[in-house]
């Protein structure tokens, strides 16, 4: 029998993977406009710097097909293959019709059991790797529809030659912290941490160092 915090990992990615269905299938209308869009159009956006603690995050975990490492916070361990090929099966569940233009594609999930908190790691499909302004605008429109009733941040920066586009989404006692991220020599990428409300504040420097570990794979 499967343990209930995985149960409420597939009930999460169930419904977040039907309403993107929704959110990509209006989106693949407007690509061809995107991939025409000039790309170097960007205001100045800020570099940000991370404090790394390495007592808070675990050894690096890569990520080849997407061309990046990071450190998951300590504690947070990946699921096992059966684990991730159910979460593979829910998202093809949710979208069967999805363009092989632009699809999400689950890599990796990490699942801290004592603090009932998820961080997962998603590819993103998609025919302009370099410049996913439009895209981020309309994903942000999507999240704050989907919820709409729950306290919504948002922030873009740059880190280490990566382009973030980061949303913060409060609500139903749980902290959502997703981060689209685009790099001109690295597929597009979702990490996405759910943290309980009730421990965030325990775990925001372990998120923190993890987000601030992130690194290009050297060629």
């Amino acid at each position: 029998m499967l343990k209930p915090i995985f149960l409420q990992l597939f009930t999460y990615l169930r419904n977040e993977f039907k309403y993107l269905k929704l959110f990509f299938i209006v989106l693949l209308a407007f690509l061809p406009l995107f991939c025409c869009s000039p790309k170097n159009n960007r205001s100045p956006i800020d570099e940000l710097q991370f404090n790394v603690d390495r007592t808070l995050i675990e050894e690096p975990y890569t990520e080849s097909t997407i061309g990046i490492s990071f450190c998951p916070p300590l504690h947070w361990k990946p699921v096992s293959a059966k684990i991730l090929a159910q979460i593979e099966s829910i998202q093809k569940e949710a979208t069967p019709d999805s363009s092989d233009d632009f699809q999400l594609t689950p890599s990796q999930v990490f699942v801290d059991t004592n603090d009932n908190a998820f961080c997962f790691l998603s590819q993103l499909g998609a025919n302009d790797t370099q410049n996913l302004d439009e895209i981020a605008n309309r994903y942000k429109k999507a999240l704050k529809k989907k919820y709409s009733n729950g306290d919504f941040k948002e922030g873009i920066f740059r880190l280490k030659g990566f382009f973030i586009n980061q949303f913060i989404i409060t609500e139903n006692g749980l902290v959502i912290l997703k981060l689209l991220i685009s790099s001109p020599s690295t597929t597009p990428f979702l990490l996405d941490y759910i943290i309980p409300l009730s421990v965030y504040e325990k775990n925001l420097k372990a998120i923190e160092s993890s987000i601030g570990s992130i690194e290009k794979l050297k060629n």
